[in-house]
């Protein structure tokens, strides 16, 4: 995606934002908890959850209902720039939902560095 901002009066610079992505520990985590498969269930996050986050206390419903709450909430803000884009170019707005409650790599990550969903749950250390 890139910006262009003009600087001084008559000169334009154009800077280009890169998509973030996952590093390599995150990588590591999500193949070895969704056991190399491409996405990651309730119940392997609650593992995640469990033996990484030290967090033991969380079951598989309550894993589910987080991860549905997350990806409902991405699903609505990616459904609002499309409707935004439709409506700019006539369209109805529909879209597909593939529903599920799987995590991607890009979700799991997204889901670990968003602190409405992630937050540090303790304040002790």
């Amino acid at each position: 995606m890139a910006q262009n901002i003009k600087t001084i009066k008559y000169f334009h610079r154009k800077f280009v934002q890169e998509e973030q992505t996952a590093p390599e520990d995150v990588k590591e985590a999500f193949a070895t908890f969704a056991e190399g498969g491409d996405t990651m269930s309730a119940g392997q996050l609650r593992e995640f959850v469990d033996k990484v986050q030290c967090q033991p206390q969380y079951t598989v419903e309550e894993c589910e209902r987080i991860m549905e709450t997350f990806l409902r909430s991405r699903r609505d803000e990616s459904d609002n720039d499309e409707n935004n884009k439709k409506k700019k170019k006539g369209g109805d707005g529909d879209g597909n939902d593939n529903g599920g409650c799987c995590f991607t790599l890009e979700e799991f990550f997204q889901f670990l560095y968003f602190d409405e969903f992630n937050a540090p749950l303790s304040p002790e250390v």
